[in-house]
């Protein structure tokens, strides 16, 4: 092997482990709200597509709360707190709601985006 071949691997490789790194820091796992920022809920990691086991030892990962434009499920439009739970979507930032864009995803229900009153 020349050593340019060695040195590409080996850059290669170190972006890789710097791309993985960055988004496991960005995705920190969690079993409640609880374990994430304040302005964050915890997300399942599985779509509920019937009966499923989780595997590993968390079952969501830390997101941030519905900014202005953000995609959100319209049953949560009404939420006025983080909820505390595992959620399948966060709901909108405080002081946003959930406006519905007429597009049903079984089972979650109607999608929408985040946007003031």
């Amino acid at each position: 092997m020349t050593l340019t071949r060695a040195l590409w691997i080996l850059l290669v490789c170190y972006h890789g482990a710097v791309l993985y790194t960055d988004a496991a820091a960005t995705n920190k796992g969690c079993n409640s709200a609880t374990e994430c920022l304040d302005n964050e809920c915890c997300v399942s990691i599985y779509q509920p597509l019937g009966r499923r086991q989780l595997h590993g030892h968390y079952s969501g990962h830390c997101v941030p709360m519905g900014m202005d434009g953000d995609g959100c499920l319209v049953k949560t439009r009404n939420a006025t707190t983080r909820p505390l739970d595992v959620v399948l979507s966060c709901p909108c930032t405080p002081g946003l709601y959930c406006h519905g864009d007429h597009l049903y995803v079984v089972p979650l229900g109607e999608q929408g985006h985040c946007t003031s009153p």
